[in-house]
């Protein structure tokens, strides 16, 4: 029907009047299935709400033309979010979950890698050193060296096991808060 307030197709709600309109390549490009309430674009058969289906990026979300983010889903059903800017924020007021065995983070090529943990009052970077094959926690803090299988506590390039490097005391080993010793190696090398 046709008034002032627009155009209504199927305003009787039959459920059995789906409406579509094609394009020059699509019989499809978008469909009403008015019996199950859905919305496809790119298919005669949505299976949820809003079911968009392409075999190239099938939607993008602009804030004008020339910056705009693409969202598109392989044949393996993976997603891949592409935003013209080069950054993606999510934001969430509790906790944002990944749920899933493996997290990739970083490019797979030889650039280093920085995770950036944003405090109120103190930040903390965690950064691969993809080069010397070396994980670095706040600069110096904690240092884990792959390559050599080596920590190190305040150096960033442990040549042991273990090194600590500290002017006070390096070690304290406790049973409890009342029952400990320390280790403190002086300048002279003694222990």
């Amino acid at each position: 029907s046709v008034s002032s307030a627009g155009v209504i197709i199927n305003e009787d709600s039959h459920a059995a009047c789906d409406f579509r309109i094609e394009s020059d390549g699509l019989t499809h490009a978008f469909f009403v299935d008015s019996g199950n309430n859905k919305i496809g674009i790119g298919t005669d058969s949505p299976d949820n709400l809003l079911d968009v289906t392409g075999t190239s990026v099938q939607l993008q979300l602009s804030y004008d033309e020339s910056n705009a983010s693409t969202f598109q889903v392989s044949s393996g059903g993976d997603l891949t979010v592409t935003p013209s800017g080069g950054d993606v924020t999510l934001v969430a007021t509790t906790s944002i979950d990944l749920k899933s065995p493996q997290i990739d983070i970083g490019e797979d090529d030889s650039s280093d890698v920085t995770i950036n943990l944003l405090g109120s009052t103190n930040d903390m970077a965690i950064l691969y050193d993809e080069s010397a094959k070396l994980l670095k926690f706040d600069s110096t803090v904690l240092a884990i060296d792959g390559a050599n299988d080596r920590v190190g506590i305040g150096v960033i390039d442990p040549d042991h096991t273990l090194e600590v490097l500290n002017a006070g005391t390096q070690l304290k080993l406790s049973y409890d808060s009342n029952s400990f010793t320390t280790f403190v190696v002086d300048s002279s090398s003694n222990l």
